[in-house]
């Protein structure tokens, strides 16, 4: 009986309940357009705070039946704004999408400022930050990678902290670096981005043509990459933590022959020269067939023959060497950050700790990082401020213990009857084991940096602005190298001990101004005078024979010989003035005028400055009104540039000519003396290449579809080459402004939406690129 009212009482409350929710719920229809009354299909319409939602059909139309007393929807699309809307008890609802213009009003960073999207006239690239933290990686232009269409980017070594080759455009030199240059904050960046931590980086723009680059002259000859890293921001204290750990293994590790395979084809290189006369394995001939016959080396083989002298190959022992010197390797990445500030002053505080040990035993990478950013308007019209960044890195290696390890007899064991390691395996004089290299050769390099971006900006005019910017950057680093006997293969032990220091700095002296005209013309022009400075100095030493193994590269003073000690100064000095103007009309015709004038400490007198002009134009047609009333392109921009970039190409003082040692004998006495080693070219001038470049931004399907085309070509002349002298001349070449190369390609970037759902934070995007590029030589010294 209790049973039966307590299930009428139940299904009483579940019935209100049902009264109560349809009491609530309606059916509110409507239509969704644009702006310019079209249907708008596929709208997405969710009721807020639930996951209650529909979406219009072809002619734009929707019906939604709510659950809330006053429910609120929310109105999304690709291309066009959001919009909450409240019910207030209608059941009809017509709505009118305006455009989003976030993406071309997006700002994006040029040289020496920053610019909205639809009023670039180069070829820019930018890359958010969020976007590289996607690729755990120790070096942010790792994290590029399939990213960027034209930007070559590739690993040099599996080791730990190595920096990867960038090419933007393929490479255009022969003897000098084809790398970009780099640029954070403004401070042009020697050296990679080890010292840099991804997780500070708020974006990353690629200039490509010689619109955007020519902004840097000679820095610029092959592209550049600029890098603007996060800062404070006014309102509450953000406290944010970063990080990941991960593990790393062989993705394609080599195909090497195990024992019994080494065994066969041992047994067929020695038929071939008939000096095993049997087609099938016999445990005696073997014993006398291996290179350089051991005895362990035979035992490993035998283990394949029963007592009755059947072979089984899957019984022969052999050994695992790259099992032996590999190992999981571990990658982990921590950041603290903190950004706070008022309406006057902003600050940022970050702290970094990345470690990479890798798959190769004896490798492994450490780097702290510090970073501190200050923004303070003093008054109306003056603002100061700075970034400050200390990294700290650590890295340790040993010999190519991957490729040894692959080259190892696998028939022969790692260690003796004892456990020691047996130094040749199967006695062969040309292989050192790569387990007496692990333990006996050993090798860390150390550095510390210093740099930062410190400015002063003063309002002068309306419109006109001055800055100030000083970029510091001080380096300084230490490498210890030591081999014990036994990793020399029996020879005496050896260490070497180097320091190095670098001391480089930026200083700049900017005018800017701008001005839109009558809310049609828009002017924008930019001053430079810029200097930059380089000084680097050096001391090694190396010896050989130290009287004992754990004072490692510490006490080279103890060592029986001294094969080498040297010390070494270089500085350069670049001094620059260039002048930009940007002009818009109507936002529809932009004009971008470049020019900087370089000076080179490097090149000869004479032939230090030279002049880098460019010149681009763009049409932004999707503001025509016919593209308009296709109501097919949110986006629609053709751009073309011309323009001349340089490259100093030789190290410093080549210009000077230069002595070197010489070693002869006076009367059977042995004494050193000098000769010049370089000729004095007096008239070598700049690296110059120049390049055309034409390409298309679009925007369809209200944005669900964007793209870049680019097609270009690169000339460049003047190479410095070493031509060929006769050798009766004393000197076998001289270093002369000869040769040519070309490059040309096209680039392609699409980009698709395929999702994206603002109620549910869920976006689906999709990149797809494709880069054709083509190097040539043109002509060497001779002219061919």
């Amino acid at each position: 009986m209790k049973q039966t009212l307590l299930l009428k009482k139940t299904f009483l409350i579940w019935s209100f309940s049902l009264l109560v929710s349809a009491a609530f719920a309606q059916t509110i229809t409507g239509k969704v357009t644009d702006e310019s009354g079209q249907p708008l299909p596929g709208v997405n319409v969710v009721e807020k705070s639930t996951t209650n939602g529909t979406s219009t059909n072809a002619s734009g139309a929707f019906s939604i039946a709510t659950t809330s007393s006053s429910p609120i929807l929310i109105f999304s699309f690709v291309g066009y704004g959001s919009q909450e809307i409240a019910t207030n008890n209608r059941n009809t609802l017509n709505i009118t999408m305006a455009p989003d213009d976030k993406l071309l009003s997006e700002v994006v960073v040029v040289g020496y400022g920053t610019q909205q999207k639809k009023d670039l006239t180069g070829s820019v690239v930018s890359i958010k930050g969020a976007e590289l933290q996607q690729v755990p990686s120790p070096n942010a232009i790792q994290s590029l990678q399939g990213l960027v269409a034209g930007v070559d980017i590739a690993a040099t070594s599996n080791r730990p902290g190595a920096s990867p080759s960038i090419r933007i455009r393929g490479n255009r030199s022969i003897n000098a670096s084809n790398e970009p240059l780099l640029v954070v904050d403004g401070l042009p960046f020697a050296g990679n981005l080890n010292d840099l931590n991804s997780s500070d980086i708020k974006s990353m723009e690629i200039l490509k043509d010689a619109s955007a680059t020519a902004i840097y002259g000679s820095r610029g000859a092959n592209g550049v990459v600029l890098i603007t890293t996060n800062r404070g921001t006014a309102g509450k204290i953000q406290v944010s933590y970063n990080g990941y750990y991960g593990i790393q293994k062989p993705l394609n590790p080599p195909n090497i022959m195990n024992g019994a395979e080494f065994a066969a084809f041992v047994r067929e290189a020695q038929r071939n020269v008939g000096r095993y006369a049997s087609d099938v394995p016999d445990a005696k001939l073997d014993e006398g067939i291996f290179y350089f016959p051991n005895a362990d080396v035979v035992a490993s083989v035998k283990q394949g023959y029963d007592a009755s002298g059947n072979y089984d190959p899957s019984k022969v022992r052999d050994y695992d060497w790259l099992g032996a010197i590999t190992r999981t390797g571990v990658m982990q990445d921590h950041q603290v950050s903190v950004q706070a500030g008022s309406e006057k002053t902003q600050t940022s505080f970050s702290l970094g700790y990345f470690n990479n040990d890798g798959i190769e035993k004896g490798f492994g990478y450490d780097r702290w990082n510090i970073r501190l950013t200050i923004d303070n308007q003093i008054t109306s019209r003056i603002k100061v401020g700075g970034t400050g960044a200390t990294s700290i890195n650590s890295n340790r290696s040993t010999s190519n213990l991957y490729a040894l390890a692959s080259r190892v007899n696998p028939l022969a064991p790692l260690y003796d009857a004892d456990g020691i390691i047996i130094p040749e395996p199967a006695s062969d004089p040309l292989i050192t084991s790569p387990l007496a290299i692990l333990g006996g050769r050993f090798s860390q390099a150390n550095s510390k940096r210093f740099y930062g971006s410190f400015y002063l900006e003063a309002g002068l005019l309306d419109g006109l602005k001055y800055r100030l910017n000083y970029s510091p950057d001080y380096r300084t680093s230490r490498t210890g190298d030591f081999s014990d006997t036994q990793a020399n293969n029996g020879n005496p032990s050896n260490a070497g001990y180097s320091t190095n220091e670098r001391y480089h700095y930026v200083l700049d002296n900017l005018l800017i101004y701008e001005k839109t005209l009558g809310g049609i013309h828009k002017l924008g022009a930019t001053l430079l005078q810029s200097l930059e400075s380089d000084r680097y100095e050096s001391i090694s030493t190396d010896v050989n024979d130290l009287p004992y193994d754990s004072q490692l590269y510490y006490n080279l003073g103890t060592a029986n010989f001294i094969t080498s000690l040297g010390s070494g100064l270089s500085e350069w000095a670049l001094s620059s003035y260039m002048a930009r103007l940007n002009y818009g009309f109507k936002s529809k015709y932009l004009l971008t005028l470049t020019g900087r004038y370089d000076g080179s400490s490097r090149l000869a007198p004479g032939n230090k400055w030279s002049f880098f002009p460019s010149a681009a134009l763009a049409w932004n047609a999707s503001e025509e009104p016919f593209i308009q009333n296709l109501n097919a392109f949110t986006e629609l921009k053709f751009r073309a540039s011309y323009g001349m970039t340089g490259n100093t190409a030789i190290n410093p003082y080549q210009t000077q000519g230069g002595l070197a040692r010489t070693i002869y004998a006076t009367d059977d006495s042995p004494a050193f003396g000098f000769e010049p080693n370089l000729i004095t070219n007096p008239n070598l001038g700049w690296e110059k290449t120049r390049q055309l470049n034409v390409g298309v931004d679009f925007g369809i399907l209200k944005d669900r579809i964007t793209g870049t085309v680019d097609l270009y070509r690169q000339n460049t002349s003047d190479l410095l080459l070493a031509r060929q002298l006769p050798t009766a001349s004393g000197f076998s070449s001289i270093i002369e402004n000869v040769g040519a190369t070309r490059n040309s390609g096209i680039e392609v970037s699409l980009r698709g939406v395929v999702i994206d759902n603002p109620s549910s934070k869920f976006r689906w995007t999709n990149q797809l690129i494709f880069t054709k590029n083509k190097e040539e030589i043109v002509s060497l010294y001779n002219g061919k």
